[in-house]
């Protein structure tokens, strides 16, 4: 008579083998995917406008990086892109800088808004 592993040890096996199986899969696919692409936040307040330029606070605790080639654009009170600042790349954290507009701007209540940057209202 054939001695034959018993239905209950087949079933435990089966388990064990499926749960290894899925750590394995685990640890190989997470490094894969990473953390995601996170979108770097730089907080920034214009605090004066002189019309060409803005004065520009980095709030944040980070550097803005030097190769940071993305506009903060501005907008007027109905919402229409007016302007934007060129350059914010190499602002240090918890400093201000003049920096200067893509076109100049005339007396009034205005606000950036970017991807990245919170909602932040000023007048020039």
């Amino acid at each position: 008579m054939k001695k034959a592993v018993s239905e209950t040890v087949s079933i435990v096996l089966i388990i064990v083998i499926i749960i290894l199986s899925a750590v394995v899969v685990w640890f190989w696919a997470v490094p894969l995917f990473g953390k995601g692409t996170e979108v770097p936040y730089f907080p920034v307040h214009i605090s004066d406008c002189n019309g060409s330029h803005v004065y520009i606070a980095n709030l944040g605790k980070d550097n803005i990086p030097k190769n940071k080639k993305d506009a903060v654009k501005i907008f007027s009170k109905d919402s229409n892109e007016v302007a934007a600042v060129l350059n914010i790349s190499g602002l240090p954290a918890g400093s201000s800088e003049w920096r200067p507009l893509s076109r100049p701007l005339s007396s009034g209540e205005y606000y950036i808004f970017d991807i990245n940057l919170p909602e932040s209202p000023f007048s020039c």
